[in-house]
């Protein structure tokens, strides 16, 4: 898969409740299944810093107003790129845009917080990307001594699948799933498969905490040679 790679991007991350990538079972975790909301606005270069420091200035105040883990969301950047990332308990959240402006109402944080809105019609941006995916959970890689407090970026593969091999995609991703667990790769992913948008693809993210050592010590390769697990790698290569 290392080697198919169709589309490539390194991401850093803005603003992300760690909890939001835990995926944690239960009540306040990723339920099977989870649906996220995924935007992606290209900013005006000159703008990307503004556009860059008024999202911090929201989640400052969302964390000033304690607005709960219903409103949780991540935010990365690619250059000038900015992608939002939040979970869609319920189809509910496009009846009601309103309902994240009515979650300040009464706060601490609601003064800064629309202190902040006020400043993005001054930012000079476009959306070119808007969908929704499901998390594959078992199609996904957990790592449990992973720490997502210090998570800052992410490694993005995308793949389209053929027509007619949904039940041989579902099986390799299993087997790949299988793959890194024995190879004790100490990063984890989500496999998210696009719902709504632009469909028939799925997207895997890799979350990397320190860069040096991702294209060190952990390069995947030098993983695979040291287990000497690189016959097994060149076969799930072959079956993508």
């Amino acid at each position: 898969m290392k080697s198919r790679i169709l589309s490539l991007a390194l991401l850093a991350i803005l603003a992300a409740p760690a909890a939001l990538f835990a995926q944690e079972e239960g009540e306040e975790g990723y339920k099977r299944g989870q649906l996220l909301q995924v935007v992606t606005w290209e900013v005006d270069p000159a703008d990307a810093r503004g556009f860059e420091n008024t999202v911090k200035q929201i989640a400052e105040a969302a964390g000033t107003s304690n607005i709960g883990w219903g409103y949780r969301w991540g935010f990365w950047q690619q250059a000038s790129q900015f992608t939002l990332v939040r979970p869609v308990e319920s189809f509910g959240i496009f009846d009601e845009p309103g309902q994240f402006m009515r979650a300040f109402e009464g706060t601490e944080g609601e003064d800064q917080m629309k202190e902040a809105f006020a400043q993005f019609p001054k930012i000079r941006s476009r959306t070119v990307m808007e969908e929704i995916v499901e998390v594959k959970n078992d199609w996904s890689y957990r790592v449990d001594s992973f720490d997502f407090d210090n998570m800052r970026f992410a490694h993005i593969d995308v793949i389209w699948p053929r027509s007619g091999m949904d039940e041989e995609f579902e099986k390799l991703n299993k087997e790949l799933v299988s793959f890194f667990k024995d190879l004790e790769y100490p990063y984890p992913y989500d496999a998210n498969q696009v719902h709504f948008g632009d469909t028939g693809r799925t997207v895997y993210v890799t979350f990397i905490d320190d860069l040096a050592a991702y294209y060190g010590e952990n390069e995947f390769m030098k993983l695979v040679e040291a287990k000497n697990m690189g016959e097994r790698s060149e076969q799930l290569d072959d079956q993508f």
